[in-house]
């Protein structure tokens, strides 16, 4: 079942202009009051239905931080 989420709730996670973000799931949970279990599986619905590009990220000594996250 795909997680839907209101544009009001979207808008706010995606603040730069390009449709571009890097939020941790944690700080998505927090904001929308979801758990980070919720936010996990709408993450990856939102990416396998097209709708968002997310993109793994790694700090200087390679360990991961926060993803990329591109609406579409």
């Amino acid at each position: 079942m795909m997680a839907e989420l209101t544009e009001k709730e979207v808008k706010p996670i995606t603040a730069e202009t390009d449709g571009t973000c890097w939020p941790s799931v944690r700080r998505i949970a927090e904001d929308l009051k979801l758990s980070r279990r919720t936010v996990q599986r709408a993450l990856a619905d939102l990416e396998r239905h097209g709708f968002l590009e997310r993109t793994h990220r790694r700090r200087p000594n390679g360990s991961l931080t926060s993803s990329l996250y591109r609406i579409k």
